[in-house]
């Protein structure tokens, strides 16, 4: 499970959600919102096309060497210590050779490493572009990422990861943020989508409640969701400190580690 709020101990980078800007839509003026908005769609682009950039060099690199082997097929061709006059230029040869994979595995290693980091910044952008939809102010912010790690710690994390489906599920969603934090502070969620026989069966009840919570919006936060199958809480945020219901529920508990 990647849609982390954090970082973890392994240091995936995924998981530290990081708001490139901390601004409170409902205190700034619609031609700021316009602004921001627009601010936040020229970074995503730029590092789309970036990557894109990236990964276009590569391949005309390759093409390129792979042109020059056709092209000078005896000066890539293997040798041997008869093709030279004596020890002195076969080494020399050895040398080369091995100097030359060593910094062709080096560049190959680099460029992985580049389209790592472009991937990374995408997907951090994307999380905080989701995070600032779902959550509008600092504070709210704020509880999502204390109030999801604390669930993670106590052993949501791990029930997520188990969960492929579910996970992808998840990152892939608009309203990934939110379904976290319904499920780091709604038990009965838990349970329900996690207690299915199988993995469609778990995504269709995230998708129902998705759908719940569409239904719900704009409507006061204490407002109770109604899942067609059973009542499973209350979508929104509480402007007091959010229960620890990872820790304090003892069923919710066993029923993590009956997993």
């Amino acid at each position: 499970m990647k849609t982390k709020p954090r970082q973890k101990k392994n240091g995936d980078e995924i998981q530290k959600t990081e708001t490139p800007q901390k601004v409170d839509l409902n205190t700034i003026s619609k031609e700021d919102k316009i602004t921001h908005s627009f601010k936040q769609q020229l970074n995503k682009q730029k590092n789309k096309y970036e990557a894109q950039l990236a990964e276009r060099n590569r391949e005309f690199e390759e093409l390129k060497g792979r042109l020059e082997k056709l092209e000078n097929p005896e000066k890539y061709k293997e040798k041997f210590r008869n093709d030279f006059e004596n020890d002195d230029k076969y080494i020399d040869y050895l040398v080369e050779q091995r100097m030359n994979k060593m910094f062709r595995e080096k560049d190959e290693e680099t460029r992985k490493q580049k389209a790592i980091e472009a991937q990374r910044r995408e997907r951090t952008n994307k999380i905080s572009e989701r995070i600032n939809k779902c959550f509008a102010t600092d504070e709210e912010k704020q509880d999502y990422l204390t109030t999801v790690q604390q669930a993670f710690d106590q052993g949501l994390e791990e029930l997520i990861d188990k969960e492929g489906f579910v996970s992808e599920y998840i990152q892939n969603s608009e309203n990934g943020p939110r379904l976290l934090y319904e499920l780091a502070t709604n038990a009965d969620l838990v349970k329900t989508v996690f207690s299915q026989a199988d993995p469609m069966s778990r995504i269709m009840e995230l998708k129902l409640y998705e759908r719940e919570m569409a239904k719900n919006k704009g409507q006061k936060k204490t407002s109770p969701v109604v899942n067609p199958n059973m009542v499973i809480g209350k979508p929104g945020i509480s402007t007091n400190k959010t229960s620890d219901i990872f820790s304090n529920d003892a069923d919710l508990k066993s029923f993590i580690r009956k997993r």
